[in-house]
């Protein structure tokens, strides 16, 4: 069987209308590697809408 990479992805409380996530690459006989980041984003009104009523 491969060994495979493996990503963890968290993401903390947001803080001032953005959302931290830290990124966490492990992969066999490599150096971890990782990110962080502060992102912002906003839904759409149509998007907000619940995805299972009709249109």
């Amino acid at each position: 069987m491969p060994l495979s990479a493996t990503l963890g992805i968290r993401q903390e409380p947001p803080v001032d209308r953005r959302f931290p996530i830290e990124l966490r690459l492990k992969r066999p006989g490599q150096l971890d590697q990782e990110a962080r980041a502060a992102i912002a984003f906003a839904l759409t009104g149509q998007e907000q809408a619940d995805p299972r009523s009709p249109p």
